[in-house]
């Protein structure tokens, strides 16, 4: 019986350091994906602020250009 116990414990299936590996394998592939799609987002939303922010550039520069005309 024991040494079918420590074939057991060589082969890795069931132990606590197996369960272990295979949790921490699941926390960091949850992060990573966490992360990537904070990355994601996080771009998504700084392009839209720059797009808006060159949207009003563009709107003040039109208004320049208009105020111009009008006043020759």
């Amino acid at each position: 019986m024991a040494k079918a116990g420590e074939a057991s414990l060589k082969m890795g299936d069931g132990t606590a350091e197996a369960t272990f590996h295979r949790l921490n394998h699941k926390v960091q592939h949850a992060e990573a994906v966490s992360e990537a799609k904070s990355e994601l987002m996080g771009d998504s939303v700084e392009d839209r602020l720059k797009a808006l922010e060159k949207d009003d550039q563009i709107e003040r520069l039109l208004a320049e250009m208009k105020a111009r005309k009008a006043g020759k």
